[in-house]
């Protein structure tokens, strides 16, 4: 990129990365797949790793919902005024 919003596409990625909903997916995603797996009652352990699991993924929603809604406009905002397309988020 070039202009106003030159290098800001590695620190969009960065922010992505940091706010960890892949993590928190697939940690959870890990958890509750071993407990279908058998047919037994959760340890502690298993209860307190899912406990932690969902509180990660509502951090990163939490994350994700300030990126969506400040950062990606933002964004559109420098993009639209360097005359480039702007950025959608699905």
């Amino acid at each position: 990129m070039t202009g106003p919003i030159r290098g800001s596409g590695g620190a969009f990625d960065r922010t992505i990365e940091a706010i960890g909903l892949a993590a928190a997916a697939t940690r959870l995603a890990g958890v509750m797949n071993l407990l279908q797996s058998v047919d037994v009652t959760p340890t502690t352990l298993q209860l307190k790793t899912i406990a932690a699991a969902r509180a990660a993924r509502t951090t990163a929603m939490t994350k994700w919902t300030a990126v969506r809604t400040v950062d990606v406009p933002a964004a559109n905002v420098t993009l639209k005024a360097a005359g480039l397309e702007t950025l959608a988020v699905k």
